[in-house]
């Protein structure tokens, strides 16, 4: 195996595994919404429940470990688009062709924001309903 083949096999391995860790972030985003729907479903049906008050900080925490897991995926993508893109570079690849490339120069600092932002908002609002929202239901 020359070393072009091997560059051009790395390439193709680590591709995969940079769709792959998206497909994570993106899996984890829909289990936080969908584990906090249910909670929030459930307390608003069952709101003269005595463990309400305990159950309405669960989406918050549960919350919190989706967020940190995303963080590190999210870190770990970052370092498999670095990666990626000094391969592409080494295989003499177009910028405008790479995925590696074209994803960290383009989109990489925006899907940072929106995705921080996402999880940010989602924690926060967790928070202030874990908060307020017992003084809402005993009222």
């Amino acid at each position: 195996m020359t070393e072009s083949e091997y560059l051009e096999k790395e390439a193709e391995y680590t591709r995969a595994a940079v769709l792959t860790l998206i497909d994570k972030i993106e899996e984890l985003e829909r289990y936080a919404l969908i584990t906090t729907g249910a909670i929030w479903s459930w307390a608003a049906a069952n709101n003269q429940s005595s463990a309400i008050h305990y159950l309405l900080w669960s989406p918050f925490f549960i919350n919190s470990l989706f967020a940190f897991r995303a963080y590190v995926k999210w870190r770990h993508l970052k370092l498999h688009m670095e990666y990626l893109a000094n391969l592409e570079s080494k295989l003499d690849l177009k910028i405008s062709i790479g995925i590696g490339n074209t994803t960290l120069k383009k989109w990489g600092k925006l899907a940072e924001k929106t995705g921080s932002s996402f999880w940010i908002i989602l924690v926060l609002v967790n928070f202030f309903v874990s908060l307020f929202a017992p003084s809402l239901i005993t009222s």
